[in-house]
């Protein structure tokens, strides 16, 4: 990865810095748009890199990387995972529609509010909210049915 983050004349500093500040977060929402590690890293990395040593947000490198997984084609299933319980709620992200995907990783790890959100995404903010309400109660019955039913009190 860090080939991406040199320059002719060595490595940049800046998005080297960029990239361990915010390449978690980034990284996040990469995977939650897309279930394939590599272009998700590419993702982050292209963000980062198109933002050369101009200091950038956040939410400015977000929604680099969400026109950029735009630009790759949207959703792509490409991978298979192994059964583990991270790996299941994966499974469980990515079986949430793309624009539900998108509204929360952009509000999740994008740090973008309900409204930058919905203007990315070109829809209204309630729909956002909608949306990420739609997300966590599927996501949480998926936890539910991965962890399995809590012992009776």
């Amino acid at each position: 990865r860090w080939q991406w983050l040199t320059a002719a004349s060595g490595p940049d500093p800046a998005a080297m810095r960029t990239y361990d500040e915010l390449g978690p977060n980034l990284y996040r929402l990469a995977s939650v748009l897309t279930d394939d590690a590599e272009l998700a890293e590419q993702l982050v990395l292209q963000a980062i890199m198109a933002c050369g040593h101009a200091p950038s947000s956040r939410q400015d490198l977000s929604t680099r990387v969400y026109v950029a997984w735009l630009a790759w084609g949207g959703p792509v299933r490409t991978t298979a995972l192994e059964e583990t319980p991270e790996a299941t709620l994966h499974q469980h992200i990515h079986g949430l529609a793309a624009e539900a995907r998108a509204a929360l990783g952009l509000c999740a790890y994008g740090g973008h509010t309900y409204r930058r959100a919905a203007e990315l995404l070109g829809i209204a903010p309630e729909r956002v909210a909608q949306l990420l309400g739609e997300a966590m109660r599927h996501l949480s019955a998926s936890r539910a049915s991965v962890v399995g039913p809590a012992p009776a009190a």
